[in-house]
């Protein structure tokens, strides 16, 4: 992953043509981040919307209404209703790799 996405979600795949994104005839909007020790992204969902997380590499802390998960490399979280997400990179690794996934 490159440091364009560096503490933030970049968008990489978009049905919906985000500018700036690989093209793909469906309802989805990949996103990667490479997450600092300690750094926190929030990410809202939407009602009719699922969100998927994959945890390539180090440790992501997935809080949401339902409570707070630990994902580690490999891990993955999936989300059927509206919550606010907070994703926090945790562990010993000074960065976390993360794919999140917006879907209908």
């Amino acid at each position: 992953m490159s440091l364009a996405c560096l503490n933030h979600l970049q968008p990489a795949v978009s049905g919906a043509g985000l500018e700036g994104t690989l093209f793909i005839a469906q309802d989805v909007n990949l996103y990667l981040s490479r997450l600092e020790k300690g750094q926190q992204l929030d990410y809202p969902q939407q009602e009719e919307r699922r969100t998927h997380i994959y945890v390539v590499s180090g440790h992501v802390e997935v809080t949401c209404q339902d409570g707070n998960f630990q994902l580690g490399p490999g891990d993955a979280a999936r989300i059927h209703k509206s919550c606010h997400l907070k994703l926090q990179a945790t562990g010993n690794e000074d960065v976390s790799e993360l794919v999140l996934a917006d879907l209908s």
